[in-house]
């Protein structure tokens, strides 16, 4: 989700922590925060309840399933390497990227 105002990021934070299932991830340049969470729709709404309570205006919000990639990360701790050709000159993860998005 994006909040509107930079002020709102630690409300959104706050609320997104209490149904997240998961680390929430902030980039404050952006004004968005990316939450793993269990439960839909219903989970989704629950925080946009919370959130107007709070007074908290946000500009977008979405709510995807995680990738393949996301999975494997979850379960591995790394990234999946890519397939590479026979000569085996395909470029490689590098240790420090992340996965998308997992939930919002």
């Amino acid at each position: 989700m994006t909040v509107d105002s930079p002020d709102d990021i630690g409300a959104a934070r706050e609320v997104l922590a209490g149904l997240s299932v998961g680390d929430v991830e902030v980039d404050l340049a952006a004004r968005t925060l990316l939450a793993p969470i269990s439960g839909g729709a219903r989970v989704l709404t629950t925080a946009l309840r919370e959130l107007d309570l709070r007074g908290v205006a946000l500009s977008d919000v979405g709510l995807r399933r995680p990738t393949l990639d996301d999975v494997f990360l979850t379960l591995t701790g790394h990234l999946a390497e890519p397939s590479g050709d026979a000569a085996g000159s395909a470029p490689r993860a590098r240790p420090d990227e992340t996965a998308a998005e997992v939930a919002t």
